[in-house]
């Protein structure tokens, strides 16, 4: 009994050892790889849709806008990973986001121009967890302000043999007084531009 739990014990390790050696193996296209990646952005806003914006003339009181629940958009990524298992990344583009309203001239909708850095992280060959912040640049602004923060967090999926690469995000963009979160689905295809593959 006891060398037949032993027996089972050593070929329990060796698929477990083969399994990681196979996926590291086949994580190694990306050391010390640089990468970029870009596609849509299907964007789901989940909280505020209305927000306070400054009045189009001196002197007016402050509008409230409602804005819709669904934006679109798009970006671009460059990526280096200086292990297998982790990249670096740093990405622009612009997000789009209607007024639900906009048969007043004075209504606008919103537009953003981010600048994210951020990390993944592979816990899998080809899924990963990643992280962004930074700054955006609002085409409508509160107090003056058309600066806001930008902090998201991600589950990806990342295909080697295709080269696709899918991430689902929880935004939150955060102004003076102001605030609004959503998920975003980005859609992209990596571009890889490592010497000699």
């Amino acid at each position: 009994m006891k060398k037949s739990f032993f027996l089972i014990t050593i070929v329990a390790l060796s698929i477990f050892t083969s399994k990681v050696k196979a996926q590291h193996y086949n994580n190694t296209y990306r050391e010390d790889s640089w990468h970029v990646t870009i596609g849509p952005d299907f964007l789901a806003i989940v909280n505020p849709t209305s927000q306070a914006i400054d009045p189009p003339s001196a002197g007016s009181t402050t509008k409230v806008v409602n804005y819709s629940r669904l934006g679109i958009g798009g970006s671009i990524h460059a990526e280096y990973y200086p292990s297998p298992f982790v990249g670096l990344t740093i990405g622009t583009g612009g997000e789009f986001i209607p007024a639900a309203s906009n048969n007043r001239s004075d209504v606008k909708d919103l537009f953003l121009v981010p600048v994210k850095i951020g990390a993944k992280a592979f816990f899998s060959q080809s899924w990963y967890l990643g992280a962004e912040a930074g700054i955006a640049y609002a085409s409508v602004a509160y107090k003056d302000s058309h600066r806001p923060l930008l902090v998201s967090p991600q589950l990806g999926y990342n295909d080697n043999d295709t080269g696709w690469d899918i991430n689902l995000r929880y935004e939150v963009m955060h102004g003076k007084n102001q605030y609004m979160s959503m998920f975003g689905l980005h859609v992209a295809y990596s571009f890889d531009l490592s010497k000699g593959y």
